[in-house]
């Protein structure tokens, strides 16, 4: 019974083979197979081939440069987002990493968090007082109020509150220099991103190879020559079997 069947296979097999070349050459047998024909049919095939071949790298050709504009197009965008990324950091550049904390203040590289207060290190004045119930962390900002931070004896002792203020004190010169220099490096961003955004040579560079691309296929429109020839062909055709093959 498999024999039977690879047999059948085989017949079905060969029968759309024998369809298929009796459609792609009509005009009977002789015309499909035989050697009176044989040189008219390496035409037809021939000239099928350059048809295909002709649209096929076209069509290549214009997918690959319109890959090479999507291409660049994305790495520009790309380059922008990140420069956006970048300034719009360095225009809120936060409180820096937290350095350090004592009951409820917060000390960071930028700025000091007591409560729901925040007070830029820079130019910040601190000092500890006692008083009969414990310490008092007194926090100076260069401009606007004073506001103390009281620490009971009872949870801190007097030396972690000075420790602590010593820590804020010697971070402040990090952040003064930190608030000197940061509007430079907000500059340098912003010009950054300008000469980012206004070179888009790359992009420009795509966009002309994939017009002139288009732009040739145009003016020698190789395809349509070739298809020219392929329809000369099938009238010899016909005018030799009277039948009109395929493309």
């Amino acid at each position: 019974m498999a024999a039977i069947g690879w047999v059948m296979l085989a017949v079905l097999a060969g029968g759309a083979g024998l369809g298929w070349r009796l459609h792609r050459y009509p005009g009977g047998r002789e015309c499909a197979f035989g050697t009176e024909y044989a040189a008219l049919r390496d035409d037809l095939t021939a000239a099928r081939r350059r048809v295909r071949t002709e649209v096929r790298t076209e069509n290549r050709e214009r997918t690959e440069a319109d890959a090479q504009v999507r291409g660049r197009e994305a790495e520009y965008r790309q380059r922008v987002a990140a420069a956006e990324a970048e300034l719009a950091e360095l225009r809120d550049p936060g409180p820096g990493r937290e350095l350090d904390t004592l009951g409820t203040v917060v000390l960071h590289e930028r700025v000091l968090i007591a409560g729901r207060q925040q007070f830029p290190l820079a130019g910040i004045d601190v000092s500890v007082r006692g008083y009969g119930g414990g310490w008092r962390l007194r926090l100076r900002p260069p401009r606007g109020r004073a506001t103390e931070v009281t620490f009971s004896r009872k949870d801190f002792d007097e030396d972690d509150v000075r420790r602590f203020a010593d820590r804020i004190t010697d971070t402040v010169p990090h952040a003064e220099r930190h608030a000197e220099v940061h509007p430079g490096r907000v500059a340098d961003g912003e010009v950054r991103l300008d000469r980012i955004r206004a070179d888009t040579t790359a992009v420009a560079r795509a966009r002309a190879e994939a017009e002139r691309i288009r732009t040739r296929h145009r003016a020698e429109d190789r395809a349509a020559l070739a298809r020219e020839e392929l329809e000369a062909v099938r009238k010899r055709w016909k005018a030799v079997t009277g039948h009109l093959p395929p493309r």
